[in-house]
């Protein structure tokens, strides 16, 4: 609803009010979560799933934690999961250490990342989706537990 985007619902926001001015609320972005629905919608049979969590550091300092995962063409062996999943790894932590907090986290919610990281899986191997599934800020996470 904020971006007014149909494509876009898909994604919950998470924020936390820090204050109250008049009818505004000064907020804190917590995170981002993709609905269920959404996720059960992209698997198919017959193809392999790969889950990644990984903390990233922006360009600013801020940690985030990154929850994605792949979806394949087909079924794949350990070793072809591996390499992608190093992959993935490997371009989550240059994507987050090249932009600012504010702008890595816009390119989480509008897809550009996950476009630019199913780009690079694709070298290793033919790969049917990346997406973001969640993002926490690490402190909120460390705070909680």
């Amino acid at each position: 609803d904020i971006t007014g985007d149909p494509k876009l619902q898909r994604i919950k926001l998470r924020f936390r009010i820090k204050d109250v001015k008049g009818e505004r609320a000064l907020t804190d972005f917590l995170g981002h979560v993709i609905t269920q629905d959404y996720e059960h919608s992209l698997v198919r049979r017959r193809t392999s799933i790969i889950y990644v969590n990984q903390t990233v550091e922006t360009k600013d300092g801020q940690k985030v934690v990154v929850k994605c995962f792949i979806i394949t063409m087909d079924k794949i062996n350990s070793a072809r999961k591996n390499a992608l999943r190093q992959k993935l790894i490997q371009g989550g932590q240059a994507a987050a250490k090249a932009e600012k907090f504010d702008d890595f986290i816009n390119s989480v919610i509008y897809g550009k990342l996950s476009a630019d990281l199913k780009k690079e899986l694709h070298k290793v191997y033919p790969v049917r989706h990346a997406v973001i599934q969640k993002t926490e800020i690490a402190q909120a996470v460390a705070a909680a537990a």
